[in-house]
């Protein structure tokens, strides 16, 4: 079962370097089983953002809380209460692998194991009537099915909210309104998403929404994962 009844709040959530503010100071309410769209045009830190709400991120400062869960005290819970999909040049699927592989892959590292991880993929595919070729190769796959896909992967053990980063990247609207469908029957199942995307993109029903303004500088504006990777939290530790 997923938590249910456990808003995620932000306030005054910033991230900056010595290279600029990278996000915030931000305030922003994720109801409980809601999706969340985080907006901003390139540069405005989006997938920093969505790090930062899966305890993945350090230097933040600020408040952030998913019920009674301090996530800048306690980063470690945070990554096991979230689940990311995809964080663009960071968290990926492997082009290398087959359907099946990836799922087997994913099923492990979130600790849930094959045989579990296995049953869970079956059970999403058969609630969004959408079904993978086993030993179809990721790199194979349209930009559709790789974002489906990685929606699916992060599903396979409870979480209050999975992050999916740059949701209408290279997808057509009828594309991103089906993936929003299909996150909605999931929804159904008591997984939260929250995506990001470009301001003019269509947004997930009912979403809580958050828009990030533009970065003010032009240090800000060239900021990139290399500045930002000491910080970015990849693995347990």
């Amino acid at each position: 079962m997923t938590p249910e009844g456990q808003a995620l709040v932000a306030q005054g959530l910033e991230l900056t370097t010595p290279h600029g503010r990278v996000f915030g100071p931000v305030d922003w309410v994720l109801p409980p089983r809601t999706h969340g769209a985080v907006l901003g045009v390139q540069g405005s830190g989006r997938s920093a953002f969505l790090l930062a709400i899966t305890g993945r991120m350090r230097g933040l400062t600020g408040t952030l809380r998913v019920g009674d869960l301090d996530g800048l005290r306690q980063p470690r819970l945070l990554r096991h209460r979230s689940a990311v999909a995809r964080i663009t040049d960071l968290v990926e699927l492997e082009p290398d692998l087959t359907v099946a592989e990836a799922a087997d892959e994913h099923a492990l590292a979130d600790g849930i194991g094959v045989r579990r991880g296995r049953e869970s993929f079956m059970a999403l595919q058969e609630a969004i009537d959408h079904h993978f070729a086993p030993s179809a190769r990721v790199d194979t796959l349209s930009a559709y099915e790789r974002t489906l896909l990685a929606a699916l992967l992060a599903c396979q053990r409870p979480a209050h909210h999975i992050v999916l980063d740059d949701v209408d990247d290279a997808l057509t609207v009828p594309q991103l309104q089906e993936l929003y469908r299909a996150m909605d029957l999931l929804g159904t199942l008591g997984h939260s998403f929250v995506v990001s995307a470009l301001e003019s993109s269509p947004l997930p029903r009912g979403a809580a929404v958050l828009h990030l303004p533009p970065p003010q500088t032009r240090e800000a504006l060239s900021l990139s994962f290399g500045h930002l990777r000491p910080r970015v939290i990849t693995q347990e530790s």
